[in-house]
């Protein structure tokens, strides 16, 4: 007997088709650890920052005229703003045959590449930091934060803005281990035992057993961490990342990204373009330290 099965009639069955999903870049998060400019229109294409040199006053005595006059110079900080964007061109035939909405799709597709990018660039400029601290194939542990963190406060000019950590989740990972682990010897009970007293800061337990719960810790060595995966990783497996006032690194904006329309008719079809102005660098590298150390996957 002839059965009709659904292999009989595979050209007439109906086809499911989710909704199209967006390949999407990380954003990081640089941004908000930064110091921010905007440049308003008409004031060219470079942001100067000067800065005068110190000075200093003397032992004085009774009846000797006060004769060493200080002088005073001064030197400029430069960062010049360019066009970063993107572009998207789609037919009217595409247009017509898909169902999703395509021009919210690429917008948002390009706006967050603009994002990234920037991003990129403000993780860049921590290589620009005066001292770095580690050295390629270095394991990071708490010590090159604490390190970091203390000669910060030691600078001959003091530090402005608020510290920050910034570092790839791979170097986060073995800080963590070595925590958890209490092998650095770093951390060491001054009070309470361990298997009783748990509250964080009382004794190594409470760090200990926050990281194993938790892993993310916001908060070591007195500064916050954050972990950014646009660090680049070199051929070596190392990266760097840094500890960093946000008066250290200057993010320059001369203009906003917008998303523009341009048709082409002899193409039939759309141009989506997405067009930023900015700029940034590293204002003061004595500011900051880079922390350069091994970030190979973790597998543990």
């Amino acid at each position: 007997m002839a059965i009709v099965t659904t292999s009989s009639l595979a050209d007439t069955l109906p086809k499911f088709i989710a909704e199209a999903a967006l390949t999407l870049k990380q954003e990081g998060l640089m941004m908000g650890r930064v110091g921010k400019v905007r440049l308003a229109k008409g004031q060219g294409l470079t942001y100067h920052r000067p800065t005068w040199s110190a000075v200093s006053v003397l032992d004085l005595t009774e009846g000797v005229d006060l004769a060493q006059a200080q002088s005073v110079t001064d030197s400029d900080f430069t960062i010049t703003v360019a066009e970063i964007g993107g572009q998207i061109f789609f037919s009217d035939l595409t247009e017509m045959a898909l169902r999703e909405d395509v021009m919210r799709y690429f917008g948002r597709a390009l706006a967050n590449a603009y994002k990234n990018a920037i991003d990129t660039d403000l993780t860049e400029d921590m290589d620009s930091a005066t001292v770095s601290l580690g050295g390629a194939g270095t394991t990071t542990v708490i010590g090159h934060l604490q390190a970091a963190a203390v000669r910060l406060a030691a600078a001959s000019r003091p530090v402005e803005g608020k510290l920050s950590c910034v570092i790839h989740p791979f170097q986060y990972h073995p800080i963590v281990q070595d925590l958890a682990s209490l092998t650095s010897g770093q951390w060491s009970p001054s009070s309470g035992t361990p298997a009783i007293d748990r509250t964080m800061g009382s004794s190594v337990a409470g760090m200990s057993e926050q990281l194993i719960r938790n892993y993310w810790v916001g908060r070591l060595a007195g500064v916050d961490v954050f972990t950014d995966p646009n660090i680049a990783i070199d051929g070596s497996d190392d990266a760097k990342g840094g500890m960093f006032s946000n008066e250290a690194i200057l993010s320059i904006t001369y203009q906003e990204p917008s998303v523009r329309t341009q048709r082409d008719e002899s193409l039939r079809g759309l141009e989506l373009n997405y067009v930023g102005m900015h700029g940034s660098g590293m204002y003061d590298g004595a500011w900051a330290f880079e922390i350069y150390t091994d970030c190979s996957t973790p597998s543990s």
